[in-house]
């Protein structure tokens, strides 16, 4: 019946650097409602073999939340529907980040309900955003 538990790797290339306390958010759209991690994250670095080239671990004094944010949006038969999607935070710490490529992964649990493999699935979309908060 597959895997329940997995890891999932996240890249980004940050064009600017993020100043300590500045969050890069990253939000799932509605085609990966039932994502879930642990609150706290636990990021761990990519394996070596499965980074993208030149990308880099965060730095280590980043912190990582995950929480679940409504998300709404038109469903296949035109109505606007409204489901709980994951949002990853990561807070730069004292260090700040530096711009460049990054890469991490994330240890996650598949939805609950089976999700179609079919040809015609759609795949989850995941958005990149920074913010000063």
């Amino acid at each position: 019946a597959g895997f329940q538990a997995n890891y999932m790797q996240f890249s980004a290339r940050l064009p600017l650097s993020l100043k300590p306390g500045w969050v890069l958010r990253i939000r799932g759209d509605e085609n990966t409602a039932g994502l879930t991690f642990q609150s706290s994250c636990a990021m761990r670095a990519a394996a070596a073999t499965d980074l993208p080239l030149d990308a880099s671990p965060p730095p280590p004094d980043t912190a990582c939340k995950y929480v679940l944010a409504a998300t709404t949006y038109t469903a296949a038969d035109g109505n606007a529907k409204t489901t709980n999607t994951p949002d990853i935070l990561l807070t730069a710490g004292a260090s700040g980040w530096p711009s460049g490529l990054f890469a991490f992964e994330l240890p996650g649990r598949n939805p609950e309900l089976e999700v179609s493999t079919s040809a015609s699935a759609q795949v989850g979309i995941w958005t990149f955003e920074r913010s000063e908060e």
